[in-house]
Formats: structure tokens, sequence, C-alpha cells
């Protein structure tokens, strides 16, 4: 069974969409871009990755990169703390989340990606037990 959790934010500014968090800290701008070419500099990243980042970071570009309004990503691990699933619901994205549901964590992950994907402008699509989704929000299919 398929549930949907549509988002019910509208898409930030571009410059809000293009950040990154990061020990603590919410990345933006110069900062993010230090980061990145920090870690190449370190050989930690390749170049271009920070040539990459630096790209989509720039004002003139994030906004035609970072609106994804009308685009699908289908995410293995949706729930994986690594993962692009709630950046991608920030910008408007629809996520098809697949992810296990039981172990590390696993119902609170998910718990919390529903609660990101409600406050975002992206929907975010779900296997759900319908036994579990009534009385949720989340429509079932």
């Amino acid at each position: 069974v398929t549930g949907v959790v549509q988002g019910t934010a509208a898409l930030e500014p571009a410059v809000s969409r293009c950040r990154v968090p990061y020990k603590g800290k919410m990345l933006t701008n110069g900062e993010l871009d230090s980061l990145v070419r920090s870690f190449a500099a370190a050989d930690q990243a390749e170049p271009s990755f920070a040539e990459a980042c630096s790209e989509i970071n720039d004002p003139k570009n994030c906004d035609s990169w970072t609106d994804l309004r009308g685009k699908v990503f289908v995410l293995l691990g949706a729930t994986s703390e690594m993962g692009p699933c709630e950046p991608l619901l920030r910008c408007g994205a629809t996520v098809v989340a697949l992810a296990r549901r039981a172990g590390r964590g696993g119902a609170q992950r998910w718990a919390t990606l529903i609660q990101s994907a409600r406050q975002s402008p992206g929907n975010l699509i779900l296997p759900v037990d319908p036994l579990v989704a009534k009385g949720t929000d989340a429509w079932v299919d």
C-alpha cells in the first residue's frame, strides 16, 4: 500500500535552499564554498566536487538548479541521515521513499521524515501499513 504526504509550505527563496548542515551549523554561500574547497585542498574530495558545489551555490545558478517542483526522485535508504531526501523535499521535489521500517531507529526516522515532508513544498510517496495509516493525514492509495 502506498501513502502520500503532501507538503504545505511554499518554496523558499533560492538562497535559502542552497544550504548544508555541518557540525551543528547551517552553511551557506561563502562558508559552504570555503568548506568544500578545503576538502578538495586536503585531498578529501575531488576538485571537480568543489567546482560543482560552487557552481550550484552561485546565486545566478541556485534558483534554476534547486527548484525541483515537478521532478520525481526514487530514493533507496531514504531515511539515511546523510541521504538527500529532506533537501529534495525542501526544493519542492516529489520523493518516492524506500527504506527499512525496523532497526536502528527506523520508526523514528520515518516519523521525522514524514514531519519534514509535511513542512516542505515537496511530496513524499512511501509504503505504509494500511492499519497504521488509518487516522493519519497521509492518504493511502
